[in-house]
């Protein structure tokens, strides 16, 4: 099974205004490669910090997103970790489910469109 890398734990990625990203390197200090970063997708820094938050208080949160065949769908859980395996960005909610961040809709009730690329 590929290993997973922590996001929680993670320093943040720096991108310049022309959005490349010029810092990737974890507080385990290994850098993740250009095509990583083209893979993972990732999202709004923003937003993603709302994620840390609801992460670390273990609060309950309502989620939306869309499964793969584009269907969106509503959790009422946790989340209990954010991390990447395989070049992708997930969050690992209450039941075990992992989320890719990519397809996230909304947390709640903050929308991740309303931020932005």
């Amino acid at each position: 099974m590929p290993q997973k890398k922590s996001l929680v734990s993670q320093r943040r990625r720096v991108f310049e205004p022309s959005g490349l990203a010029v810092s990737a390197e974890g507080a385990n200090g290994l850098a993740v490669s250009a095509s990583e970063r083209s893979i993972m997708k990732p999202i709004n820094c923003n937003f993603y910090d709302h994620l840390e938050v609801f992460a670390m208080r273990r609060q309950p949160v309502t989620i939306v997103f869309r499964e793969e065949g584009e269907e969106v769908r509503l959790e009422q859980t946790i989340i209990l970790d954010l991390y990447v395996r395989d070049s992708v960005e997930y969050m690992m909610i209450g039941s075990g489910q992992e989320i890719p961040l990519a397809s996230l809709v909304s947390v709640e009730g903050i929308a991740l469109d309303t931020f932005g690329a």
